[in-house]
């Protein structure tokens, strides 16, 4: 374990540099390590500085979140002005505007749509000294796998819903996470085959797999795999399923959790077995294809 997180010096210019990378970044010396058995688990993945994975899952786990609240305050903000101005609305009726906008579609849109983005922007940013080496992950051969996975990503969660009614009935699997992204594709299927089905998962995949996963790596490889597929399927569980006291809302997150653990896990496999292009087009497939079918399915005359 101290070998993945304690610096090593390169023998030949005599900089440190991380030890998960099988040669040094400024002179490109081969690591002499490189026949540990450790080092070669790290061979098809984008290791980076360990401090900078930690900020990175901190940022893609943590930074939604701080962007949707900085976009709602912003939003609400500007509504209670122009409300105000043009209608004489005060205090509590613009707060109550303001919360009805947030609860429509077009609100939700607004928050969800400005707040991946910029999440987006700035993971871009912490990683611009990497983003080279992430790209030449897309020339690796075998970075079209991806496509396979992706689909068989699709099927398997085709499977267990099917496993799951046939076991308990007609009971829905649409989480309170699906049907947000349902009641979006449905107003908004351009931007939502945009900022849903390609640019999250580019952010899920640099927070969960170049970040939370690279970093857990270090430790144990099948630590890794069992704490990022547990929190990647915990991430899109609604907990307030849990304080709400309807029996059917909580059986509905519990049932969906699954496909999104599998998910997690098949996701982190890819990663660590093709490198983060294949990974990123196994997520994109499935997310694009699902959202296209959707988008489809709501254009079929009945």
């Amino acid at each position: 374990m101290k070998l993945m997180f304690r610096k090593q010096k390169c023998p030949n210019c005599k900089r440190e540099y991380d030890p998960a990378r099988d040669k040094c970044p400024y002179c490109h010396c081969q690591s002499e390590f490189l026949e540990d058995p450790r080092l070669k688990e790290f061979k098809n993945t984008t290791p980076l500085n360990f401090i900078k994975e930690i900020i990175i899952f901190l940022v893609g786990s943590l930074g939604l979140s701080v962007f949707v609240f900085i976009v709602e305050f912003i939003a609400a903000f500007f509504i209670g002005f122009q409300y105000g101005m043009d209608g004489g609305t005060r205090g509590r009726e613009a707060s109550e505007l303001a919360e009805e906008f947030f609860a429509s579609t077009d609100g939700l849109a607004l928050v969800e749509f400005v707040a991946y983005s910029l999440l987006f922007v700035t993971l871009l940013f912490i990683l611009w000294k990497d983003i080279k080496r992430l790209l030449l992950t897309f020339k690796n051969k075998k970075v079209f796998l991806g496509f396979a996975f992706g689909a068989a990503l699709m099927g398997i969660s085709m499977v267990y819903n099917m496993i799951i009614q046939a076991a308990f009935g007609n009971i829905d699997t649409t989480n309170a996470n699906q049907t947000a992204v349902n009641s979006l594709v449905s107003s908004y299927p351009v931007a939502s085959l945009l900022l849903l089905g390609l640019v999250g998962p580019l952010c899920e995949e640099i927070t969960y797999r170049v970040g939370l996963f690279g970093f857990l790596k270090r430790i144990a490889t099948w630590f890794a795999y069992v704490a990022v597929a547990l929190i990647f399927g915990f991430i899109h569980f609604d907990f307030n399923c849990l304080v709400s006291g309807d029996s059917t809302y909580i059986a509905i997150e519990f049932a969906s959790l699954p496909n999104y653990i599998i998910a997690g896990v098949g996701l982190s496999f890819v990663y660590d077995r093709f490198g983060f292009g294949a990974a990123w087009i196994a997520h994109a497939t499935n997310n694009f294809v699902g959202i296209l079918l959707s988008i489809i399915g709501n254009n079929i005359p009945e």
